[in-house]
């Protein structure tokens, strides 16, 4: 699993850009893009930003379809509670 993580950063560029393959922003003079690779077949899979990274953390797309569901399925369900009926954000 190491041999893909010990390529140089510019390795990590070459083969997929500049910025996070997920949110888009773009890695800085002060902040480089992580490496992120598949902690099952240690394979290279792109570059992301350090929150995007965090987020995706060790996780893999069946458990990624499941999360989003469970969001959609609670944005549907706050988008049919009246407004009188939401908290205030205010207080």
């Amino acid at each position: 699993h190491m041999a893909v993580l010990a390529q140089p950063y510019e390795w990590w560029t070459a083969q997929f850009g500049t910025r996070c393959m997920i949110c888009g922003v773009e890695a800085s003079a002060t902040r480089q893009l992580d490496r992120d690779h598949c902690h099952r077949t240690g394979e290279a899979r792109g570059v992301l930003c350090h929150i995007c990274n965090r987020a995706l953390g060790n996780r893999d797309a069946q458990w990624l379809r499941r999360a989003a569901y469970y969001l959609e399925q609670v944005e549907e369900r706050a988008s049919r509670v009246p407004m009188l009926m939401r908290p205030d954000p205010q207080e």
